[in-house]
């Protein structure tokens, strides 16, 4: 089943910074100019649908389920960035966002804030 995530404002910007940090790692590990620029396509392929309202042809968080399960994966494999805090927080977003949990994640956040000490 189809869903479509329209991203927020800092959402948006949050994503496109983690998939400009992951590029940057694994551009410099890369030695081919060749796979150096069919990577570098597909993440900007993916930085222009992630700032328009996102269509997921399926419901999860696998590479082959949609955007999201994909830039999970690049995460994953860009060095330490999945442990860092910005890093988590982006897979958090991918997670629901790929799940169609989107807007309870962002219910969610926003409850969480207000109630913040």
């Amino acid at each position: 089943m189809s869903h479509t995530v329209n991203l927020t404002k800092t959402h948006k910007k949050i994503l496109l910074t983690c998939l400009d940090e992951s590029h940057t790692i694994k551009y410099n590990k890369l030695r081919n100019p060749e796979s150096r620029d069919k990577m570098t396509q597909l993440y900007n392929s993916v930085g222009a649908k992630l700032l328009e309202p996102v269509v997921c042809g399926r419901i999860g968080t696998k590479v082959s389920d949609n955007v999201f399960g994909w830039y999970i994966d690049q995460i994953n494999h860009s060095g330490n960035l999945a442990e860092s805090e910005f890093g988590k927080y982006a897979i958090e977003i991918c997670r629901a966002a790929g799940t169609n949990q989107y807007d309870k994640f962002c219910s969610i956040t926003i409850i969480s804030k207000l109630f913040e000490i």
